[in-house]
């Protein structure tokens, strides 16, 4: 097999996550890959906007940037245990190991929390944008912080 063939066959590896830990706003984690290397301190890129800090144990896709064993990045992180059962072609969510969950199904946006719910905002309306009447308290000013008990 020529070298070009066996460093191509590489570039792209599956492993699991050790450690995991943010660093100067990056996710870092630690990976072992099933080619039975350690490598530690690898960047975890996410989609905007997104943080998670992946479990030991997670699997976990690695890829070498321009074909360079000592720059590898992960591309993805996926606990199988965190994965919402049930949905619909579409329908996306996110689940945490509390059992928290927000969903976007195709009849509207489901949360779903064993802990508490705090929603802050300044100004919180029920019903959609359309909606005339604000929450209210019950001294009968306007919300601007709901708690669900």
């Amino acid at each position: 097999m020529m070298d070009a063939d066996r460093a191509a066959r590489r570039a792209v590896t599956r492993g699991t996550v050790t450690a995991a830990r943010l660093r100067e706003g990056k996710v870092i984690v630690d990976v072992q890959l099933f080619s039975g290397e350690f490598r530690r301190g690898v960047e975890l890129p996410l989609p905007a906007g997104m943080t998670y800090l992946p479990s030991a144990g997670a699997d976990v896709t690695v890829l070498e940037v321009g074909g360079r064993r000592s720059q590898l990045i992960a591309l993805v992180a996926d606990d199988p245990a965190l994965r919402i059962a049930g949905l619909a072609p579409g329908e996306f969510g996110f689940r945490d190991a509390g059992g928290q969950q927000v969903v976007m199904r195709a009849t509207g946006l489901e949360l779903t929390s064993p802990l508490r719910v705090v929603v802050d905002s300044p100004d919180i309306r029920l019903g959609g944008l359309s909606a005339t009447k604000r929450v209210k308290l019950e001294d009968d000013t306007a919300a601007s912080k709901v708690k669900a008990q």
